[in-house]
């Protein structure tokens, strides 16, 4: 027997307006950045542009016979680049079957490619243009995810100025409507340190330096001097495994068994270390310096105690006095009259 479904009286979540509002602004600067990358298409043709071409159509050529030897090698080694330009030279054979047979058979036939050669330019610039804007996809999608990845460490706000900077930098630019390998370079590199980031602030750490590691092999297979990152990601992780194996020991209380001394000090070093009353007890008051000035008859004949001393400082006259000749001191122990007469 068929129920009918309650009816709960909710009505199913629409999307709220404003979260489009909010991705406007990034829509729209994802949409001009992609819109300045294809500027060069059909205005001029760097020199490294048709070399690339040209190792995309072997790389290709590689990958379909499975004649893995044939495989460009460069110093670059610019793996990425070839794959990108691999898969222009496909959409182009899509796009126009008969001329891209003809420019491909002219290419296979060429038995080394050199800048004298005007005319095999002419037929690798057939597939530059597909080639550029793979080049200027890949480097958009690259912001869409750098947005994402500062959003995760900040607010929307700051990723969305971020992401602004990135895509209307002019070295980005420039560089990212070429086949060429700088702005694959840079695009991987920044998303690498961002996901870097992520993995040590946010949760899941191994995910993300998974993903860190993945986009870090990608800058390698597009340019060597991504080894840089390379060490910097290794000393990050370094340092995150060092910290917390001091946290490790600090919990089990076994960090101060590596600072333990090997052997406890001997009784001798114990007995010839000086207490500090005998420090105290060996050293000579500032009093006593200036009564060491003073023949030994006049302490003798002193009656002052030793408060005297400290509350009546002695004036600068009997400095002058100290050069009258012994008899005066002796003179001066004799009592005064009226002492002789009391007796």
């Amino acid at each position: 027997m068929m129920t009918k479904p309650k009816n709960t009286g909710r009505k199913p979540p629409t999307p709220h307006p404003q979260s489009a509002i909010s991705n406007l602004p990034l829509a729209i600067c994802l949409v001009i950045s992609f819109l300045l990358r294809l500027v060069p298409l059909g205005r001029y043709v760097t020199p490294d542009e048709p070399a690339w071409v040209y190792r995309s159509i072997l790389f290709l050529d590689a990958l379909a016979t499975r004649d893995w030897a044939a495989v460009p090698v460069t110093g670059h080694p610019g793996v990425t680049t070839m794959w990108l330009g691999a898969v222009g030279v496909g959409v182009r054979r899509l796009l126009d079957p008969a001329g891209s047979a003809t420019h491909l058979d002219w290419i296979r036939h060429l038995a080394w490619l050199s800048p004298e050669n005007g005319e095999s330019f002419r037929h690798l610039a057939y597939f530059l243009s597909t080639g550029r804007i793979a080049v200027a996809l890949v480097t958009t999608l690259g912001l869409l995810v750098a947005y994402w990845m500062t959003a995760r460490l900040s607010d929307r706000r700051v990723a969305l100025v971020a992401t602004g900077l990135w895509g209307f930098s002019p070295f980005l630019v420039g560089h990212s409507g070429l086949l060429h390998t700088d702005a694959l370079l840079a695009t991987f590199t920044l998303l690498a340190l961002l996901a870097a980031l992520n993995a040590l602030r946010g949760p899941h750490p191994a995910r993300w330096w998974a993903l860190s590691g993945f986009l870090t092999g990608l800058a390698l297979l597009t340019k060597l001097t991504a080894l840089a990152l390379l060490l910097f990601i290794l000393g990050i992780q370094a340092t995150v495994l060092g910290i917390r194996a001091l946290k490790w020991l600090r919990s089990f209380h076994l960090l101060p068994l590596l600072h333990r001394p090997s052997s406890p000090p001997s009784s001798s070093h114990r007995s010839s270390s000086i207490s500090p009353s005998s420090h105290r007890s060996s050293s000579i008051s500032p009093s006593s310096h200036r009564s060491s000035s003073v023949p030994p008859s006049s302490h003798r004949s002193s009656s002052v105690p030793p408060s005297s001393h400290r509350s009546s400082p002695i004036p600068p006259s009997s400095h002058r006095s100290s050069s009258v000749p012994p008899s005066s001191h002796r003179s001066s122990s004799v009592p005064p009259p009226s002492h002789r007469s009391s007796s």
